[in-house]
């Protein structure tokens, strides 16, 4: 049985949520390296918000690397990281993003059967 091939569109998405991801490293390495700055609670703040969009572009990133392998588990995982992407963006902004995730969930779903 010849091997499935990854459709452009998937490909499409996984490369915009590998940048995405990227970002958000970036953005929270940053914040790390900002936190070293502040003093007191500025300090605190800035290494929880720094930790958190660390560890979400990590999780982001290793979701858009699987999707390419066309599994059930890797669909599942973009699904979710794209909901609690749009809840997020829905609460402090970013109407790109929001469209994004949007676009990345209904596509996704409804190129489920692919995914198996």
């Amino acid at each position: 049985m010849p091997a499935k091939r990854t459709p452009l569109g998937v490909i499409v998405i996984a490369v915009l949520m590998i940048i995405g991801g990227l970002l958000d490293i970036i953005g929270g390495a940053s914040l790390l390296a900002g936190a070293a700055f502040m003093p007191g609670w500025f300090f605190a703040e800035l290494t929880i918000a720094g930790l958190i969009s660390l560890i979400w572009g990590i999780v982001i990133l290793l979701a858009a690397l699987s999707l390419m392998g066309l599994k059930y588990w890797a669909w599942l995982l973009v699904v979710v990281v794209n909901i609690i992407n749009i809840v997020v963006t829905i609460l402090f902004g970013g109407l790109i993003s929001l469209i994004i995730s949007i676009i990345i969930v209904v596509y996704l779903f409804y190129q489920r059967d692919l995914f198996k």
